[in-house]
């Protein structure tokens, strides 16, 4: 008998440590997994917004008028439906060079050698974010179009890794979108 209760013992020892061990595996687990499923959506929103990015850059540059509303929904459409809040940024950059200044002098063309922000058009929640190129003051709603960019100083640039000749002109499109319940974001943005 003696033999049969310490088999006894010995089994309900093993079966009391197997739950600590079955707790304690699920204590590092289901972090484990809850940090896989979200940084998973991360990346997959990162690759999103990085190929909206491109694509609508791409548009842009090739003349795609993103202040008519049939192009704003075909931007709108390279979203995810899953997608949570987003803003796509559009702008078209000019470095101001003395024939832009027109009839105003060149010493009063304040812009006059400044890459510097000719039409910015917002699709989507503008609160989410600035922009990384910078804010004009000036901008006409309904085509996008900064006004007075040759001499307004808020219509530059700020992003110094932006560069380009007098006279050449570039086109950026910014991509920010969040997940349906994060406050924060993934970035990307492409400048062709």
């Amino acid at each position: 008998m003696h033999i049969l209760e310490k088999v006894k013992e010995s089994v309900k020892r093993v079966r009391g440590s197997t739950s600590v061990q079955v707790v304690l595996s699920a204590c590092f687990l289901i972090p484990l997994v809850a940090g896989i499923y979200l940084s998973t959506g991360t990346s997959r929103r990162s690759a999103h917004a990085t190929q909206v990015s491109r694509d609508l850059a791409s548009m842009y540059a090739q003349g795609v008028d993103f202040s008519q509303p049939a192009n704003r929904n075909i931007a709108l459409q390279l979203l995810d439906r899953s997608d949570g809040r987003t803003l796509l940024i559009l702008t078209r950059i000019h470095n101001v060079g003395p024939g832009d200044c027109g009839n105003t002098p060149v010493v009063q063309c304040s812009n006059n050698g400044y890459a510097v922000i000719t039409q910015r058009i917002l699709i989507g929640d503008p609160q989410l974010r600035p922009s990384s190129l910078g804010a004009p003051l000036s901008v006409d709603q309904t085509t996008g179009n900064v006004l007075g960019w040759a001499t307004d100083a808020s219509a530059r640039v700020t992003d110094s890794s932006v560069t380009l000749k007098p006279g050449e002109s570039a086109f950026a499109a910014e991509a920010f979108i969040t997940g349906p319940d994060e406050q924060t974001g993934v970035y990307a943005r492409t400048l062709l």
